[in-house]
């Protein structure tokens, strides 16, 4: 019986936390501490001249667009030299999006049917999806866009696919993913209503045990063991509930109704954070904006939008400034993400060292859309053996190769992913 089957009998509907105390003792030592993986998008593409490192390996400088790692640099490191290999050649938005996380290109045709490749972060939902409520979590924002009309809206908004026809719409509303994670939990329940919870699950777990010793005349000694088993495990998991009475999530405040942009920013940021403590899910894609995004950073002083100044930055200093601007802005923000992850303790550490965090664009060199060389912030996943706080540069790689190390953290099976690997990075040497 797992969280689930106990929360779905007693007719709650919160989830705890992983708890490995509360587990039987002899299966503590055998039950892993959870995997987990976000993906944080940041559109218009990472200019690599601006985000990259010039020293390689452990305390690496920090160019002006990545000053916002310092606080955290000993667990982030910089990844450069990648190919996106399926993107190359096509040099446009709506082909780098679905290549980023899908690695296949993508043969579609601006009304016909969409054929983007299942992504990586579905292709791990497929393995470790069913262990939590939420099989994964899509989440970004709704800020403006240049749109492309037809499919190509769809490709510039969608960073998850299920499939070549099955784009997965990222939640842009904070008060909805709140309400989706939270809507009928039970956190202001009154004594009496939880004593007459623990009442009806004590006497579910009776009804149980009556049912089985019923059948236990009927039985052969194989099934008899079995049934034995069984009754042993009921047992065990009342004295565990009873270890775990009291405990629950924590929950954020509701959200107000539309926020701005940078409060929706750190209001994802809470509910992405929460998601992983609570093992809503294990797996979270988050899009700042989509590709082509027209958010104006007026509150660093910007007049031009991000898209403009992705462009512009090749013949203007002031653009090129602003544009560096806004890449420390959202290293900023990303760092902050991974900061409430650490700060969170876990069995063996902190949540960050279970959870791989990277931050990902579409474009290496965003004027002539190119997808190389794609330059990523990778955190975390210290609990997998990851030598983190390096530059470490790949010339030429193609980017799903990293993908498989991901899928390795997971330990999912790499099988069936992508068309351009090559081989899992090699993360755990310095």
């Amino acid at each position: 019986m797992d969280r689930r089957m106990f929360l779905r009998s007693t007719g709650a509907t919160l989830w705890l936390p992983f708890l490995a105390s509360a587990l039987p003792r002899g299966a503590r030592a055998a039950v892993p501490t959870p995997r987990r993986a976000l993906w944080w998008f940041v559109p218009n593409g990472l200019v690599s001249d601006y985000v990259r490192p010039t020293q390689l390996g452990a305390g690496y400088d920090l160019p002006l667009a990545l000053q916002g790692i310092a606080p955290l640099q000993s667990r982030i490191s910089v990844i450069s030299g990648l190919k996106n290999r399926a993107a190359i050649g096509y040099d446009a938005h709506e082909e780098a999006m679905p290549t980023l996380l899908g690695d296949d290109h993508v043969d579609n045709t601006f009304n016909g049917p969409l054929d983007a490749a299942m992504t990586v972060d579905q292709f791990a939902a497929q393995q470790i999806g069913s262990e939590t409520p939420f099989g994964s979590l899509q989440l970004g924002t709704d800020e403006p866009y240049i749109s492309g009309g037809g499919n190509v809206d769809v490709l510039y908004r969608t960073l998850s696919w299920a499939g070549p026809s099955t784009p997965i719409s990222p939640l842009t509303d904070p008060k909805t993913v709140f309400q989706r994670m939270f809507g009928g939990t039970s956190s202001d329940l009154t004594a009496q209503e939880i004593e007459i919870r623990a009442t009806l699950r004590k006497s579910l777990l009776d009804s149980v045990l009556d049912r089985t010793k019923a059948l236990d005349a009927r039985l052969n000694p194989a099934d008899k063991a079995k049934l034995d088993q069984y009754t042993t495990g009921v047992r065990e998991l009342e004295l565990r509930l009873d270890q775990l009475e009291g405990l629950s999530c924590p929950e954020p405040g509701e959200p107000d109704a539309s926020p701005g942009y940078q409060q929706k920013i750190a209001l994802m940021t809470d509910l992405m954070v929460v998601a992983l403590q609570c093992d809503f899910t294990r797996l979270v894609t988050f899009l700042t904006g989509a590709s082509t995004a027209l958010t104006t950073y007026n509150w660093l002083g910007h007049s031009n939008d991000h898209h403009t100044l992705s462009h512009n930055w090749s013949f203007s200093n002031t653009a090129a400034r602003d544009l560096q601007q806004v890449y420390d802005w959202q290293v900023q923000r990303y760092v902050e993400l991974c900061t409430k992850l650490a700060d969170i303790p876990t069995e063996d550490g902190d949540l960050l060292s279970s959870t791989q965090v990277i931050l990902l664009s579409e474009f290496g060199e965003s004027n002539l859309h190119q997808a190389e060389p794609l330059t990523f912030l990778l955190a975390g996943g210290e609990a997998g053996d990851i030598v983190q706080g390096q530059h470490r540069a790949f010339p030429n790689q193609p980017h799903s190769n990293l993908w498989l190390s991901v899928l390795e953290h997971l330990q999912c099976d790499p099988q069936g992913y992508g068309t351009t690997t090559t081989g899992p990075l090699d993360l755990r040497s310095t």
